[in-house]
């Protein structure tokens, strides 16, 4: 009995140009520090699952933008927010993105111990599609060449989400870092 192969598709991975430009800004008055970016892409290759498109791909405008608030008020300390969000162009039915992205994050750190002892609070969350990630962190400088760190990647939200599609499979996470 013979049976045949299914047809079977090559894929050929390439690097597609795409320009972009650009400004930052960033003012400290006291303890607190107000930052900015902001990006336009010219011809950006974004994902599309649409069934007339041929290659998966479509080519689109960017523009991004992030907006940060820094503030250093308690000793030894880190809060810090930051909203980042884009639009596409071109957006058409099937596209992998929404034609806007909108996360915010907010950070807690602190120092102790010398500088020593950095305890974290890293929460990501993405307005559009309710989903996010909260990530505590401990991180214990041994010596100049040995770190230890210790944390967790707590996921929720939307399935179809950047952070969604893993709110089954949180992880702990833990590393030895050794500088040569």
């Amino acid at each position: 009995m013979h049976l045949a192969c299914p047809r079977q598709s090559l894929i050929s991975p390439r690097y597609e140009r795409s320009h972009l430009m650009g400004t930052t800004f960033s003012n400290a008055i006291g303890d607190l520090t107000l930052r900015g970016e902001l990006g336009y892409t010219l011809d950006r290759y974004i994902s599309t699952n649409a069934a007339s498109d041929r290659d998966g791909v479509i080519r689109a405008n960017e523009l991004a933008y992030v907006i940060g608030l820094d503030w250093f008020g308690i000793s030894d300390t880190l809060i810090s927010t930051q909203m980042f969000q884009s639009y596409i162009s071109n957006h058409t039915r099937g596209t992998i993105r929404n034609e806007r992205d909108t996360t915010f994050t907010s950070l807690i750190k602190h120092d102790s111990l010398n500088e020593t002892l950095i305890t974290e609070l890293l929460w990501l969350h993405n307005l559009d599609l309710d989903d996010g990630l909260v990530r505590p962190k401990i991180t214990y400088q041994m010596s100049d060449e040995t770190t230890l760190w210790f944390g967790m990647d707590l996921f929720y939200g939307d399935p179809d989400g950047l952070f969604g599609q893993f709110k089954d499979r949180d992880r702990i996470v833990s590393a030895i870092e050794i500088s040569f």
